[in-house]
């Protein structure tokens, strides 16, 4: 139906719920508590920010090509960095809410803000960095000029 997902690895069968189903918001107001319902998406660990909130709060950082979250906010990710921002954010308000997310996880977050030519310098040359995150599980918050589409 497409509320549940599996995923293989090292020969075990993995589920999960499908968090972008879209009658998952309705079904998890079934079984949470009616204020923590009506914010939900696609939840992160317990206690943390959801994605279409960290998506809205990345768009304010202004100038942002492409936005990953992988690592901490993504089920089953085994990548290394957190958060990839591409573009020319300001420093002073990704400092900011990095530090706000740290404070909601309880741990500190692994992140990385590269410029548009950068990134598609490393894309081109299937840099390792680029590739890892890329390869793995991971979630694209924003793609505004389709950096990813246009790459495969």
């Amino acid at each position: 139906v497409g509320i549940i997902k599996s995923d293989s690895a090292d020969n075990k069968l993995y589920y999960e719920v499908n968090q972008r189903y879209e009658y998952y918001v309705p079904m998890r107001a079934i079984f949470a508590d009616a204020a923590e319902a009506g914010n939900v998406v696609a939840n992160t660990k317990a206690g943390s920010l959801v994605t279409t909130e960290l998506t809205a709060r990345i768009e304010d950082l202004g100038h942002i090509k492409l936005a990953i979250i992988a690592g901490l906010f993504v089920p089953g990710s085994s990548s290394s960095i957190d958060l990839l921002l591409v573009g020319e954010p300001s420093s002073v308000k990704v400092k900011k809410l990095i530090g706000e997310l740290e404070k909601a996880e309880g741990r500190e977050l692994n992140y990385s803000t590269l410029s548009y030519d950068e990134f598609y310098y490393r894309l081109s040359v299937r840099d390792r960095f680029t590739t890892d995150i890329l390869s793995g599980k991971h979630s694209v918050l924003n793609d505004t000029e389709n950096l990813l589409a246009r790459q495969k």
